[in-house]
């Protein structure tokens, strides 16, 4: 008969912030439940914190880090708490060929006309079986903030057979 492994045979060892004292000798799930509590319930002395689930980070991901809140910030948006946008440009690109059988590498650049400096890109890989009719949606981002007033901007296409 196969023997199987259970964690109840086995005691974990090892070092973490949220293991205390009370929790050592305790069964797996209940110390998987703990470590959980003090993730989603982050605790300053006495003083329970507010849920990170309830955190407000506007389009970012709440991280409880070294006792403190961080947002993770999608590449349109910024700030601690993601409260920015960044000035973008928001393309849809849909491409009607469906005889074309090869493969093709698109790459969408933003350039500053003026230096033909690349601001952003964004690129496809277009099978026409599988993209024919798909609706590719994507932000071109300025690299500056703000984005320059004097500076005009233009959005290249290049195609590559694969």
């Amino acid at each position: 008969m196969p023997t199987r492994f259970s964690l109840n045979n086995h005691s974990i060892v090892f070092t973490s912030p949220f293991i205390n004292k009370q929790s050592v000798g305790s069964s797996p799930l209940s110390l998987l439940e703990n470590i959980l509590d003090q993730l989603f319930f982050p605790q300053t002395g006495n003083q329970p914190q507010t849920p990170l689930a309830q955190l407000q980070c506007h389009g970012g991901i709440p991280v409880y880090f070294q006792h403190t809140v961080n947002c993770l910030c999608p590449p349109h948006l910024y700030g601690s708490k993601c409260e920015y946008q960044r000035q973008r440009v928001s393309v849809t690109l849909q491409i009607g060929a469906p005889e074309w059988q090869t493969p093709f590498n698109l790459v969408i650049y933003l350039l500053d006309d003026k230096d033909e400096i690349v601001n952003s890109y964004y690129q496809i890989r277009y099978l026409s079986i599988r993209d024919c009719n798909t609706k590719f949606n994507f932000h071109l981002l300025y690299s500056s903030l703000p984005k320059s007033t004097t500076t005009t901007y233009s959005i290249r296409i290049h195609v590559f057979e694969m």
